[in-house]
C-alpha cells in the first residue's frame, strides 16, 4: 500500500497492490474500510476502484479532526474484507510559527505543529524556493530550519513557504516574512504589576509592524505577552501574569516582532504583587488599618505607593506606606459611598500600585476587601459570667444588622483576623458566626485571682474583622463575678487616695521652689539693668528678638530712646 500517510482532511489517493484483481466485481460493495486504531469511532467507507489485475485504488475519507492511524481492508462483496494488516496514517497540520524572523539566520527553528508526524514519513521543509531537511520530528511537532535571508540580514521581505509530507505540499498562505532583527536600549517603568494589565516602554531600534505577518510580543522571565508599535523606537508592553521574585532578584525583559526570536537584552524588570491582606474587611466609616504582604515593594517607588478600592470605572484611592519589601500598610478610605442596590455589606477588589496612571499600574488579583455596617448589638446571653472560667456568651444583634462568616485573607489568617469580642480590661476571646443576627463570643482566659474580684460590669464590643471594635456604639453590659468580698476593695481605693495626696503634695511643693527661683532672677537682671549707661525694657513689641538690636546692643530698646536717651517705665 502507497502512501502510508495523508492529511486528515483526506483525498489521498492510496494504491494497493497485489494480483488476481477482478474487473466484475459489484461496484456497490466494492469498497474500502478504514478503522481508527487510536480511537473507539465508526469505521469510514468509501468506493474502491480497479485499476487493473495488480491494483486497485482508493481515496482516504477526510473528518478525522486530527492526526490519526487506521486500518485499511477491502471487500469485493461488502461482507468479507481483507486481512492484510495495512495502516494508514493520517495527519493533521494545526500552524507554522513563526511566520516572520530576522534575516540574519538567529530566529530559531519554525515549529510546525500538528498531529500524525512520523519519522519514517518523507518531510521536506521549502523556504524560498529552496527544501531543506527537518531539523526534528515528533509525533505532534515538525522543526523546520530559519536560514539567512538570501539577500542579507537587513533585508525586508515576504518568501514563499511550505512543508512537503510524503509528497503532499501544504503551502502556508502569505509565506514567511523576513525583517531586519532589533535592538533594545531601555525600558520604563522598571516595576510593574504582577498580574494586571501594566505598561512598559520599551525603548530601541527597528521597531516596526507594516507587514500582514507582524506578531510583536514581549517577555518578561519565561512569561510571554503583547506588544504594540508606537514608532520605530518605542513599543508599548504588557504581560498580564508573571512570578513574583525574591528581594534583589529580577526578571529579563527582551521584545521580538514576532514573538518568538528574542533577541538579547541586558534590561531586567521586577514585578510587584499582592500574597495576603489582613484585614480583608472593615466598617464604612473606614480607616481600618490594613496590611499587604507580597513582594516587589520598591524603596526606590514607595513614595508612589498606593491601594485602590473598587473596579477601574468606580474606585476610591489611599495612599500606602512601605515597610519592607515584602509588607506595606495603607488605610480604607473613609465614608466608602454605598452603591444604592448593595446589601448592608460589599466586596470590592482590591489592588496596590507604584507608578504613574498612564502605565495601568494596578494589580489585577483575586484579593478584595469587603466593606460593612457594623452592627447594632441588642443583648448578650448571659449578661454574667464566672471569674476563672471559660463560657460562651450569644450577641444577638438586631434584625436590620448583618453578621457575616469572614473569608480567610490567605492560608492560616483567619484565626487572626475574623470574629473577635472585647471584654472590657479583660481581654479579647474568638467570635464564632451563627447566623446573620447571631454570633458566640468566648470568654477570654481572666489571669487575676478570682478572690480579688467581686462584681465588675465591662462593655462587651465585636469586631468582625479582629481589629475594629466599635467602642462608640456598644451598649452591652456583661458582669464578671469573682468569690471576693466588697471589702476585699477598701485597701485597694485607701491605697489610691493616699498616693494621689502624695502627688498633690508634690506638686505643690516643686512650684513653691520654682516660683522662689524665679523671683530671685528677676531681682537680680533689674539690679544688672541699673548699672548699665543705657536703659533697656525687658519687653518691648518693635525690636526684642531681632538681630539688629542684638548686634548693635540695643536689645529691648525703645523707640523714643533711641532718639532722645529718655526711658519711661
Amino acid at each position: 500500500m502507497a502512501p502510508q500517510s495523508g492529511p486528515e482532511t483526506g483525498g489521498t489517493q492510496i494504491y494497493i497492490t497485489g494480483a488476481k484483481f477482478s474487473n466484475i466485481s459489484d461496484p456497490w460493495n466494492f469498497k474500502c474500510r478504514f478503522s481508527s486504531q487510536d480511537r473507539d469511532i465508526p469505521p469510514k467507507y468509501i468506493p474502491a476502484y480497479y485499476v487493473n489485475r495488480t491494483a486497485i485504488m482508493c481515496s482516504s475519507p477526510g473528518g478525522w479532526g486530527r492526526g490519526d492511524s487506521v486500518k485499511v481492508q477491502v471487500t469485493f462483496n461488502g461482507e468479507d474484507y481483507s486481512e492484510n494488516n495495512f495502516t494508514f496514517y493520517y495527519y493533521n497540520v494545526v500552524r507554522a510559527f513563526p511566520r516572520s524572523g530576522p534575516a540574519d539566520g538567529n530566529g530559531g527553528p519554525i515549529r510546525i505543529e500538528g498531529s500524525g508526524y512520523r519519522n519514517g514519513t518523507e518531510i521536506y521543509c521549502n523556504l524560498d524556493k529552496t527544501f531543506y531537511e527537518p531539523i526534528e520530528v515528533q509525533p505532534d511537532l515538525i522543526l523546520c530550519p530559519m536560514p539567512r535571508a538570501k539577500l542579507g540580514p537587513q533585508h525586508f521581505g515576504n518568501v514563499e513557504f511550505a512543508v512537503i509530507i510524503d509528497g503532499n505540499w501544504h503551502k502556508f498562505a502569505g509565506g514567511f516574512q523576513y525583517y531586519e532583527q532589533i535592538e533594545i536600549e531601555d525600558i520604563y517603568p522598571k516595576i510593574g504589576p504582577s498580574e494586571g494589565h501594566g505598561i512598559i516602554k520599551i525603548y530601541g531600534t527597528n521597531f516596526r509592524d507594516d507587514y500582514q505577518l507582524a506578531d510583536v510580543g514581549c517577555k518578561i522571565g519565561e512569561s510571554i505577552g503583547k506588544g504594540k508599535v508606537i514608532d520605530a523606537h518605542t513599543i508599548n508592553c504588557t504581560v498580564e501574569e508573571m512570578p513574583l521574585v525574591d528581594e534583589g532578584f529580577s526578571l529579563p525583559i527582551t521584545v521580538a516582532l514576532n514573538s518568538y526570536s528574542w533577541p538579547e537584552s541586558n534590561q531586567t524588570f521586577t514585578p510587584y504583587g499582592i500574597v495576603g491582606v489582613f484585614p480583608n474587611s472593615g466598617p464604612y466609616s473606614g480607616n481600618t488599618d490594613i496590611l499587604v504582604t507580597g513582594k516587589g515593594f520598591s524603596e526606590e517607588y514607595a513614595e508612589k505607593a498606593k491601594c485602590r478600592f473598587g473596579i477601574a470605572s468606580d474606585y476610591a484611592i489611599v495612599e500606602a506606606e512601605v515597610l519592607s519589601y515584602d509588607k506595606l500598610v495603607c488605610r480604607s478610605p473613609p465614608d466608602f459611598k454605598l452603591p444604592p442596590t448593595a446589601d448592608l455589606s460589599l466586596s470590592v477588589p482590591f489592588g496596590i500600585a507604584f507608578t504613574e496612571e498612564e502605565f495601568e499600574p494596578w494589580t489585577e488579583t483575586l484579593h478584595r476587601f469587603r466593606f460593612y455596617k457594623t452592627p447594632t448589638i441588642l443583648r448578650a446571653e448571659p449578661d454574667e459570667v464566672d471569674v476563672g472560667k471559660i463560657a460562651e456568651v450569644l450577641v444577638i444583634a438586631d434584625e436590620n444588622s448583618e453578621f457575616f462568616e469572614p473569608a480567610p485573607s490567605s492560608k492560616g489568617a483567619l484565626g487572626q483576623y475574623g470574629i473577635e469580642c472585647k471584654f472590657g480590661r479583660f481581654g479579647i476571646g474568638l467570635g464564632m458566626y451563627v447566623n446573620k443576627t447571631a454570633i458566640k463570643c468566648v470568654t477570654p482566659s481572666v489571669q487575676e485571682d478570682p478572690e480579688n474580684i467581686w462584681r465588675e460590669t465591662i462593655k462587651l464590643t465585636v469586631a468582625l474583622n479582629g481589629q475594629d471594635f466599635d467602642e462608640d456604639n456598644s451598649d452591652i453590659d456583661i458582669t464578671f463575678v469573682g468569690t471576693g468580698s466588697t471589702l476585699s476593695f477598701w485597701p485597694y481605693v485607701v491605697g489610691t487616695l493616699l498616693l494621689g495626696l502624695l502627688l498633690v503634695s508634690i506638686f505643690v511643693f516643686c512650684s513653691a521652689i520654682m516660683e522662689k527661683i524665679n523671683f530671685e532672677t528677676v531681682v537680680q537682671q533689674r539690679q544688672v539693668a541699673r548699672q548699665r549707661s543705657k536703659p533697656y525694657v525687658i519687653r518691648d513689641p518693635y525690636d526684642q528678638f531681632t538681630s539688629r538690636a542684638y548686634s548693635v546692643g540695643m536689645m529691648g530698646r525703645t523707640n523714643s530712646s533711641r532718639q532722645d536717651g529718655a526711658f519711661s517705665r
